[in-house]
């Protein structure tokens, strides 16, 4: 009889034993908060623009989701890493959730976007587009940018970072200077005018004073 309650002990620790060991590697094995894919390259960078050109663009989609059966919060930030700083403020950025816009405007002046909520085993899109506005000059000819692009969940417990790298570099050759040109096809164009009125008084008078 005393045997009996022995081998129900033992079987009911080792049942226990077994059902805790499970629930620890389940934890340990889903620990992230949120997972995000995007199209980025093997050096997790979301954009790596080369020979960026005024009037270009490109868009790149994050696909965020959360990875437990509670709800949770994230936030969108652009952290400025290196080069020219000028350049990247003049880039303009617009990020889109399920069709909405979140933000849309400079680099300059773009602000941390937080308390988004992603509801329990939600997936979503985020569609990230950056752009060189067309009217940029010159002075930003072969400049480069290096920033990053952090997303960062947050639940009762946990805070999770995740980041991709984004490198923007301007075209190198020299853009057309159209408004240069242009005005000086204004000056020509004047100069020949008057040059015109000028010659035909001067014929004018020349004509009365031989009469």
């Amino acid at each position: 009889m005393k045997n009996k309650y022995i081998l129900a002990i033992c079987v009911t620790s080792l049942l226990l034993l077994t059902i805790f060991t499970q629930t620890i590697l389940a934890a340990s094995t889903n620990s992230n908060l949120i997972d995000v894919h995007s199209q980025s390259n093997e050096s997790s960078k979301l954009f790596d623009i080369q020979q960026f050109k005024p009037g270009d663009w490109a868009n790149r989609e994050l696909i965020l989701s959360n990875a437990k059966n509670h709800p949770l919060q994230y936030s969108i930030d652009f952290s400025f890493l290196d080069g020219s700083r000028k350049f990247y403020d003049n880039l303009v950025l617009e990020i889109k959730k399920k069709g909405n816009i979140l933000y849309s405007g400079s680099l300059a002046s773009f602000q941390l976007i937080e308390d988004l909520d992603l509801e329990a085993n939600e997936t979503i899109p985020l569609q990230v587009e950056i752009r060189f506005p067309k009217e940029s000059g010159n002075e930003y000819q072969g400049l480069t940018a290096n920033a990053s692009i952090i997303i960062t969940a947050v639940d009762h417990t946990t805070e999770e970072e995740v980041s991709f790298g984004m490198t923007t570099e301007s075209d190198s050759h020299l853009l057309p200077n159209t408004a240069t040109t242009m005005f000086s096809w204004m000056i020509v164009g004047i100069i020949i005018l008057f040059s015109g009125i000028f010659l035909y008084l001067f014929y004018q008078i020349q004509k009365r004073s031989k009469i």
